[in-house]
């Protein structure tokens, strides 16, 4: 089954946001749960192919800081990574379920996917987690606030507010050149 997802919309209330999830026929998930506090509530759907009465749902519950949740289907899994506050969740949507959670430093900033190299990237406000296409996390960097990033080929340019910048292989996380 192959789902097309559109955009992660704002919800005003949890109530609102439950209602919404509950009438999606090929069922739902709600992630964030676990937030200190409830400030702000989205809703993910996913759509069958030319089939808009068919949908799978997330209902997303943030703490409001940061970004807006920003999700990235993974291929031909039979996944949807979600990142919100300081988690990703791998949400696998014909199982229904939650099946990984993986804890961030610091608040998620978004997602790169590099398609020719079979690797995602989690970018986070204090640094990078590299998956494969397994969803097997193969490194892990750790910095300064970072500011800026850019792909350029095999590398990952990146800024920060205070230390210099660096470049970083895509494939293993080994600094570079230093800018």
């Amino acid at each position: 089954m192959v789902l097309i997802f559109n955009e992660i919309i704002s919800i005003e209330t949890k109530d609102e946001m439950l209602i919404s999830i509950g009438k999606c026929k090929l069922g739902c998930v709600l992630i964030g749960e676990n937030a200190q506090q409830y400030n702000k509530f989205y809703c993910l759907k996913g759509y069958l192919l030319g089939d808009r009465s068919n949908c799978f749902s997330i209902g997303i519950i943030s703490e409001g800081h940061g970004l807006a949740p920003e999700c990235l289907v993974v291929g031909s899994k039979n996944v949807i990574l979600v990142g919100s506050d300081k988690t990703v969740y791998v949400i696998d949507y014909l199982e229904k379920k939650i099946s990984q959670s993986i804890p961030l430093d610091s608040l998620f900033y978004h997602f790169v996917s590099i398609v020719e190299f079979g690797i995602v990237l989690i970018v986070h406000e204090t640094g990078i987690i590299a998956m494969n296409s397994n969803l097997k996390v193969i490194w892990v960097y750790s910095s300064d606030i970072i500011c800026k990033h850019e792909i350029d080929g095999s590398l990952i340019k990146l800024s920060f507010f205070e230390d210099k910048p660096v470049e970083l292989s895509i494939f293993d996380g080994t600094r570079q050149n230093i800018l």
